[in-house]
């Protein structure tokens, strides 16, 4: 193994700020507390730690960031 030449797998990769990833529309799954493995969307944000979040086994209600696990996939939802 050659520590000068990684090989072409390994590539620096970096996440995503939690914030660029929260947006309106976004599908999360709440992993704290009575609503742990349920899955909701993001409805609106409301400042930079918390969101309000709906779904069908959720209610609509605010919840921080730290407590949610975010999804690749997002609904076209446009705030009114």
């Amino acid at each position: 193994f050659d520590q000068k030449s990684p090989t072409a797998s390994h590539k620096l990769r970096t996440m995503p700020s939690r914030r660029s990833f929260a947006e309106i529309g976004r599908i999360v799954c709440i992993n704290y507390g009575k609503d742990n493995g349920k899955i909701g969307v993001i409805v609106d944000m409301c400042d930079s730690m918390t969101c309000l979040i709906d779904g069908p086994s959720v209610e609509r209600k605010l919840i921080n960031f730290r407590r949610l696990a975010f999804t690749d996939i997002k609904l076209p939802i446009m705030k009114r």
